[in-house]
């Protein structure tokens, strides 16, 4: 992947610059959360609202940086 000169951008696309890289892997990080997610639906049909929000979360976070 293409480097960027962050030396010729404005100030302002400095700020908000985000790297195709970094949205690659975050993509790739939140489908791996999804995925067991799904490969956890039987566990979570039992559960409140709150506990599924709870558990999901879990996932992501365990997946998500």
């Amino acid at each position: 992947m293409a480097q960027v000169n962050m030396e010729n951008l404005t100030k302002e696309a400095r700020m908000t610059y985000i790297s195709a890289d970094f949205i690659e892997q975050t993509e790739e990080q939140l489908h791996a959360a999804e995925t067991e997610i799904w490969e956890n639906m039987d566990k979570m049909k039992d559960m409140s609202p709150v506990e599924r929000f709870q558990f999901e979360r879990g996932i992501y976070d365990k997946f998500v940086e």
